[in-house]
Order: structure tokens, then C-alpha cells, then sequence
């Protein structure tokens, strides 16, 4: 295989080849014991080489032959490359594998030493049954391979699934979603919010153009184009973009030009404007809130939509539509009900009744603008507790009795201290039954050898190797039978001294061992203040037990989680304190101040107030 790729149409494969293909082509070589290997891509008219193994192979002639047939009959094809490329006993075959990866139709190419005598109908149903044990697609569902017994001849059996790209691509999914929706939940006005959503989808999926528009009476308006913050409505684009997204709207489902499937209707307000743009690829997604469109999501670059993609869109416009419907009922009721409260208000202030209000209002305002004059470190408070940064649990990895216990919860400990101990007396006969069926099956191993008996001499090699597996197994289950401390440090829990001679279930928890030489602050910060704290932030700890000391910490990681604790929600909140004194220990609680910034002492003792106020308006002013 010495001819350079560019002599046969096979271009090398792009720098940078994806490593996940590379690793996987790899291991699928060494499962079935080929010296080399190649993965052939077929791309419109031209095929391109993905992966290679050795690194310094390049298909020739007789391999390019071999995948345009495989890729031609979509089948695997197993062949012998000709004379004198065999051995004495063994000879040279090149096996061709047909699959798809993304979707593409391509071909795995191996070539490996077989025994003389194989049979090719059996080597043929081997690799399909074991090399084709896959999803439809290798990349986006992984493929898993077992070895070829009758190839491999002393390898080692290997299982791989490449799911490095599908874990990537469902990770970049759901990371492009949750962007989407931070940015709908990140702005505050309704123009802000469909103007951010309209940037960010266009950088997602690579668009000339995305138009968001809304429900507007009976029409569709279009309320926001990216890359362009003022735009005429009246213009001939947009109001034929405006009709597409109707046409989507009383179509109920998503549309696209080029369409689907050959059986979908072509929509015509969608071609019409396709063919306008010059023949664009379009995709218009309904923005369904409670069974009710609200408006449309209207997409627009110069290659076509993959169903991948077309899936995304619609992932996104059932995560976002409910969303958008909660800012425009904000928008439309908190306007009504300022309004409202506005004129009422200013017919109070400078009409002429309520003197006694108007007093009471100059005091209220007096007071705050004094209040306003004084500043001081506004701070958050939070439940704190102590944890070990090292805590590891140790368990039983067998069933059996408890014999022995030497430590008990509050017991320091040394790493390798003997903790309790199993009786492994059932392990150890059930080991001497093993070795003597091992011993026995050897004997007959040379016996069927020396008859020359392949067939049989295969079944015995196989039950010795599972006798084997199975004595190791025991062995390493004798081995834990003494059950350890895995650090240094504190036994948290497991005081077993009163459970000797009890039975104990396999996995069942013993002991729970901390390190005393590091430590990590825990915060349960109320979910009102959490937006107050950042990575940055200091604070100030004073345990119970030590009610006379204050320690410094910094914040270094805020969970997105929420734990009900006491009737409210709180985050988990990390920190690192700046010293750790001798007398701590695991599990120690006080109270944390965590400093924000300096604020007026009306903005302290109103913010909660005020944050609660502006809660209720957007629940109730949503309905006005």
C-alpha cells in the first residue's frame, strides 16, 4: 500500500482528523487482529480517507478497488489479495465493511492473517454478526466490537464505543439551548429579549438572517431581524417574510424549503420566497405556547437544514415559546397597571384632597432621602457547616460476616489501618474447588492437544481463561476481606463493635473515613441572595463551638442547584477559608456574612421589600 491517495480519487483526509475515528478505527483493527486498516468516506462523487492505521498508510490500488465495491453493494466482503501473500499455514485477506458515519455512506477496510483452512461463508457471518454490531449511525450512536475468535488468534478480547463526537454533539445541543434561554431570561424588555434570541440563533446555526415575529391581532409582525436593530416593517421583505411566518402559523407545524421529504407539500408563500432570495434555504418553526401560536421563528442561510438541525429549532421553539409568552403578558400588564396607578397617583399629589396622605408621603420621602445619605458594607448571611475536602466511604465488596472490628466513629486513623475484618473462610474453599477444576481442565488441554483436536483444543482454552477470571475474582474479594482506612484522618461514622458475627450485604456501607488536613465551607445561601454572590466574593465565619473567633473565607464555586431547607429554597455555596485551626472538625455549623459591596442604609433595609413588590407586580400585572 504504497500509492499516494491523490493517484486513486481518495484525498487525504482534512488536518485534524476527528480522534474519536482515529481511536476507534484503531481499537477495531487490534480486536480482530489486522495489521492495518483504512476508513473510507464517500462524499457526493468523491471519497475521502478519514482514519488509518498504521499512520503511514495510504490505500493502493487493490484497496480502492475493493471499497468502491463495498460502497457500490453495501455489504461486507471478505478477499484474497492474491498469491503468494499468505503464509504457511496462514494466509492475507482483505475485509471490506460497509457502514454510514453522519449520515455518509462509507467503508472500513482491514487486512489480517487468517488459518489456511478458514471458511469464508463463517468468516463472512463472524465479522457482520460482530464488526456490524451497531446503530445506523457510527459517529452520532457509537459502535461497539467484539473480537473474531477464529481470527484473532492470541488477542486479547477489547470492547470499544467511540461516543466521544455523539457525547459532544448531545452536550453542544444542550449547551446552544440553555444559551437561548439564558438569553431570553436575561433581558428585561420584550424588544431585548427577541432581538438577543434572534443574534444568538443565527450564531448558533450559521444564518444569513433571523426574523422572530409575533402575533399581531390577526396578522404576524415581524419584531425582530439580527444584525439590525432598526427595520422597516413596510418594506416588501418583510412584509413577504411576515406571510411565510403566517403561512407557518396556520400550517401548525414546522416548514422548510428545500422541503423534508419528496411527500411534503412545498409551501408557497415559503418558495416564493425562497426563489426572491435567490433560492436560500429556509426554515420557519411555530411558536406554540398552550396550544396556542404566539408567533413564528423564521430562519434563513445558503445550505440546507439538516434534520439534526430542524430538530434543534423545534427543541428550541418549545423551550422558548412559553418564555416569550410570559414577557409579552409582562410587557403589555405591568404598562396597563403603571398606567394606571401613575394617573391615580398624581391626581393624589396635586389635587386638592388627602392632605394628611400628602404629609405622611413629605415625612416617608424626608426619611429616605436621609437614610439615603448614610452607606455601609451590605452583607448576606447563610447557614454554614463544615466538610472534610477528602471523604471517602468504605464498603463491603462481598457478602459475608463481620469477625473483627478494631475503630469506631471519632477514632483517628492512619491510611492502611486494619478497620474491621470479613470472614473470608467460604472465598477460600470456594478458591480450592476453582483450582482443582483449573488443574483438571489443563489435563485435559495437553491430552486433546496431543490428539491435534483444534476444535476441542478452542473449548478447553476457553474454560481454562473463565476458571481463571473466575479465581482472580476470588482472589481479589480474599484480598478486601481486611477492610481499611483509605486516608488519613477521622472515622465519621461506623460504629460496628456491637454488630460482630451479623451478616453484611455486598456494597452495604461500613465506615465513612474524612481527612483532617483540609477543609471546604459550605453555604446554604437563600435563593433571594444568591444572585448577590460571585466567585469573588469574601466573607466572614463564626462557628457555634467557636463563638469567640471569626475566620475569612473566599466563595470559590456556586451550585445551580436548589435544596429545600426549612420551608425555603437555598444554594449550595463552596468556599475556601483562609486558615484551618487544629480544633475543627467535620461537621461543625455556624453562620457566614458574605460582604457584596457598600450600599445606602435605605437600599439595605428596603431591597427585600422591594424586590418582593416588584415579584407580586410581574405575577399580577401579567393578567391586567
Amino acid at each position: 500500500m504504497s500509492e499516494p491517495a491523490e493517484q486513486i480519487g481518495l484525498p487525504k483526509g482534512p488536518k485534524g482528523t476527528p480522534s474519536a475515528l482515529q481511536k476507534w478505527l484503531s481499537t477495531s483493527a487490534e480486536s480482530i487482529g489486522a495489521d492495518s486498516a483504512l476508513l473510507i468516506v464517500k462524499q457526493g462523487d468523491r471519497k475521502q480517507l478519514m482514519a488509518h492505521v498504521p499512520s503511514e498508510l495510504r490505500p493502493n490500488q487493490s484497496i480502492a478497488a475493493l471499497s468502491d465495491r463495498v460502497l457500490l453493494e453495501k455489504r461486507v466482503i471478505v478477499r484474497e489479495p492474491g498469491a503468494g501473500a499468505g503464509l504457511s499455514e496462514r494466509i492475507a485477506l482483505q475485509v471490506g465493511v460497509a457502514l454510514r458515519i453522519g449520515g455518509r455512506p462509507a467503508a472500513m477496510m482491514f487486512r489480517l492473517q487468517a488459518p489456511a483452512e478458514v471458511d469464508d461463508d463463517q468468516l463472512l457471518t463472524d465479522i457482520a454478526d460482530q464488526v456490524l454490531n451497531r446503530e445506523e449511525d457510527v459517529v452520532h450512536a457509537g459502535v461497539q466490537h467484539q473480537p473474531i475468535a477464529s481470527l484473532a488468534s492470541s488477542q486479547t478480547p477489547k470492547a470499544t464505543t467511540p461516543t466521544d463526537s455523539s457525547l459532544d454533539s448531545l452536550v453542544s445541543e444542550q449547551g446552544a439551548l440553555i444559551d437561548s434561554v439564558a438569553l431570553v431570561l436575561d433581558q428585561s424588555s420584550l424588544g431585548q429579549v427577541l432581538h438577543a434570541l434572534a443574534n444568538g440563533v443565527a450564531s448558533q446555526h450559521g444564518c444569513q438572517r433571523v426574523c422572530i415575529g409575533l402575533n399581531s391581532g390577526r396578522r404576524i409582525k415581524v419584531d425582530a431581524v439580527s444584525g439590525v436593530v432598526d427595520f422597516d416593517t413596510r418594506s416588501t421583505l418583510m412584509i413577504d417574510i411576515a406571510d411565510a411566518m403566517a403561512e407557518t402559523r396556520d400550517a401548525g407545524s414546522t416548514l422548510s424549503i428545500p422541503v423534508a421529504t419528496e411527500s411534503q407539500v412545498v409551501p408557497q408563500k415559503h418558495a416564493s420566497l425562497a426563489e426572491q432570495l435567490k433560492q436560500p434555504a429556509l426554515l420557519s418553526v411555530p411558536l406554540v405556547d398552550d396550544e396556542r401560536c404566539i408567533g413564528v421563528l423564521f430562519l434563513e442561510r445558503d445550505r440546507s437544514f439538516t434534520d439534526i438541525e430542524r430538530t434543534q429549532a423545534e427543541r428550541l421553539a418549545i423551550l422558548i415559546a412559553p418564555l416569550l409568552a410570559l414577557k409579552q403578558m409582562e410587557a403589555m400588564g405591568l404598562m396597563l397597571w403603571m398606567k394606571r396607578h401613575t394617573v391615580r397617583f398624581l391626581k393624589t399629589v396635586f389635587g386638592r384632597r388627602y392632605l394628611g396622605f400628602k404629609l405622611g408621603v413629605s415625612l416617608v420621602a424626608l426619611l429616605i432621602f436621609a437614610s439615603t445619605l448614610h452607606t455601609q458594607m451590605f452583607r448576606v448571611n447563610a447557614n454554614a457547616v463544615l466538610e472534610a475536602s477528602v471523604q471517602r466511604a468504605v464498603v463491603s465488596s462481598f457478602p459475608s460476616f463481620l469477625t473483627q472490628v478494631n475503630k469506631r466513629a471519632g477514632d483517628l486513623v492512619q491510611r492502611g489501618d486494619v478497620l474491621a475484618q470479613l470472614d473470608s473462610e467460604d472465598l477460600e474453599l470456594q478458591r480450592i474447588a476453582l483450582v482443582g477444576e483449573r488443574d483438571k481442565l489443563s489435563r485435559e488441554y495437553r491430552a486433546t492437544l496431543a490428539q491435534r483436536d483444534r476444535s476441542n483444543v478452542r473449548v478447553l482454552a476457553a474454560k481454562q481463561s473463565q476458571l481463571q477470571a473466575q479465581i482472580d475474582l476470588v482472589d481479589s474479594q480474599i484480598s478486601r476481606a481486611e477492610l481499611v482506612a483509605p486516608v488519613d484522618g477521622v472515622v465519621l461514622s461506623g460504629d460496628l463493635s456491637q454488630a460482630l458475627g451479623s451478616p453484611i450485604e455486598r456494597g452495604q456501607l461500613l465506615f465513612e473515613v474524612a481527612s483532617l488536613h483540609d477543609y471546604r465551607l459550605v453555604l446554604h445561601l437563600d435563593e433571594t441572595d444568591v444572585g448577590w454572590v460571585t466567585t469573588e466574593s469574601r466573607g466572614q465565619l463564626r462557628l457555634r463551638s467557636l463563638a469567640d473567633q471569626t475566620f475569612g473565607f473566599h466563595v470559590t464555586a456556586i451550585t445551580p442547584v436548589s435544596e429545600p431547607a426549612q420551608g425555603v429554597n437555598t444554594f449550595r455555596v463552596e468556599a475556601e477559608l483562609s486558615e484551618f485551626p487544629d480544633s475543627f472538625r467535620p461537621g461543625m455549623e455556624g453562620v457566614a456574612k458574605i460582604d457584596v459591596e457598600p450600599r445606602s442604609l435605605a437600599w439595605i433595609w428596603t431591597h427585600s421589600f422591594v424586590a418582593w413588590v416588584r415579584l407580586k407586580a410581574w405575577k399580577f400585572g401579567g393578567l391586567g
